[in-house]
């Protein structure tokens, strides 16, 4: 699981797809079992933690 963490994690800082995008080639067919998983791991849903790490780097 944390591969597959880590790897949403790169996907959602380095592309431009969305996240039912990342979702379906980690293996989770269903987008809101991801965002469930993503938010207790995160304490935030897969869009805030993009948006976050953006405003992260901006800095």
């Amino acid at each position: 699981m944390t591969f597959c963490f880590k790897k949403a994690e790169r996907l959602l800082k380095e592309s431009n797809l969305s996240v039912s995008e990342i979702a379906l080639p980690l293996k989770f067919t269903n987008r809101t079992h991801f965002y469930n998983l993503f938010r207790k791991k995160y304490g935030m849903t897969p869009q805030e933690w993009r948006r976050h790490q953006a405003e992260s780097s901006a800095k």
